[in-house]
């Protein structure tokens, strides 16, 4: 028996979506928008907490500058004669915020000290920028009361060299040379206490500044703080009595 349907015959309509259907479909499409933008806004303040998070700056590391011409002739002058067995070789390596020192608790058998400095590094440290140190002082040990030295700090891109006067603890006086070296570049000092109650500073350059002190000399030290100082040599001695001295006077 032949079942198929007699020709002509129209196809029969497709059934109609019930009222049911299309709220599932409605529920379905705002779902699928509402996970999209959920997604979006999540990116959104990812991207903004990121964009405020605070920037850190790697600092560069530090590096020994290139070695520069030294300053005049850093050479013992002529009047300076060395104690045998008074030269010594310092490298003062200091981290930063720390420091460091060498000290001469009895220099009064000598008259003199002589030193070729070369600052090679300077540190950073907000609590105690660097600097160094160079003089003689009116007691021994880590008393610091009376003193007068030459004191070397950064100066924009180079280093101010400043006599220091510190009395009662407490800086009494300053003088300044007129001399502006770098780092990496040796400088010449002459320490000389020769006569009472009188320190003169002899630069390489030939530059000098006389102190008046109402003390007498009794130690020495060579302070660094949050840098890197080398003194080769340090030498302790004393001044020929013979000879005139050269400079401008500080009082």
């Amino acid at each position: 028996m032949d079942t198929s349907p007699p020709p002509n015959t129209p196809a029969p309509a497709e059934p109609k979506p019930s009222s049911v259907d299309r709220t599932n479909l409605w529920i379905i499409g705002c779902f699928g928008v509402g996970l999209i933008g959920s997604i979006l806004v999540v990116v959104a303040l990812f991207f903004s907490a990121v964009s405020k998070m605070p920037s850190q700056t790697v600092p560069m590391p530090e590096s020994t500058p290139q070695a520069q011409t030294p300053l005049g002739v850093p050479v013992p002058p002529g009047r300076f004669v060395a104690a045998t067995g008074q030269t010594i070789y310092l490298d003062l390596d200091t981290q930063a915020g720390h420091n460091s020192s060498w000290r001469k608790d009895d220099v009064r058998p000598y008259s003199a000290l002589y030193a070729r400095l070369n600052v090679m590094r300077l540190g950073s440290y907000a609590m105690s920028p660097p600097g160094f140190w160079i003089g003689v002082k009116g007691e021994s040990g880590d008393q610091f009361r009376n003193a007068v030295g030459m004191r070397i700090s950064p100066s924009g891109r180079g280093l101010a060299l400043q006599i220091a006067r510190v009395g009662a603890g407490t800086f009494a006086q300053t003088y300044g040379f007129s001399a502006r070296p770098v780092p990496n570049q040796q400088i010449g000092i002459t320490i000389d206490w020769s006569t009472p109650h009188w320190v003169a500073f002899t630069l390489s350059d030939g530059e000098v500044q006389r102190v008046q002190i109402p003390w007498s000399v009794s130690g020495a030290g060579l302070y660094a703080s949050t840098g890197e100082v080398i003194a080769d040599p340090l030498q302790l001695g004393t001044m020929a009595a013979n000879g005139a001295r050269s400079g401008r006077s500080s009082r």
